[in-house]
Formats: C-alpha cells, sequence, structure tokens
C-alpha cells in the first residue's frame, strides 16, 4: 500500500470547554471552520515543540560552555 504521508483524515467530536473554545473563536473570527481549528492547533503545537527544542538546546550548550 502507498501511504501519502502529507495528509491524514481526523474524524473526531470535540466536547467539553475545547468545544466552548472553538465556537468563541468562531465568533470572534479567529478560526473559519473545524479544519481551520485544527490546522491553527497543529501549528500552535509544532511551534511550542520547537521552542522546547530550542531552549533544551541552547541550556545544553550553555551547560557545555560552562563545564569547559
Amino acid at each position: 500500500m502507498n501511504e501519502d504521508r502529507s495528509r491524514v483524515r481526523i474524524n473526531t467530536e470535540v466536547t467539553g470547554e475545547p468545544a466552548m473554545w472553538f465556537y468563541e473563536w468562531k465568533k470572534k473570527g479567529i478560526i473559519r471552520s473545524a479544519p481551520d481549528a485544527v490546522r491553527q492547533a497543529f501549528q500552535a503545537l509544532h511551534d511550542k515543540i520547537l521552542e522546547r527544542q530550542l531552549k533544551t538546546a541552547q541550556l545544553r550548550a550553555t551547560e557545555y560552555a560552562e563545564e569547559q
């Protein structure tokens, strides 16, 4: 099977507080649709992970420099 890793289908139901956030953000025009919300959430998570990795690398570099 030839799998396209540049595309994924997510079929889920959001309930509780995240659902309330969705409708609040949609009303404010922050998101346009459920797919837009998912894309923005993935982007925000990606950015946060990269930021953490950068901070970890900077800390390691600082610790290494202090040891020298």
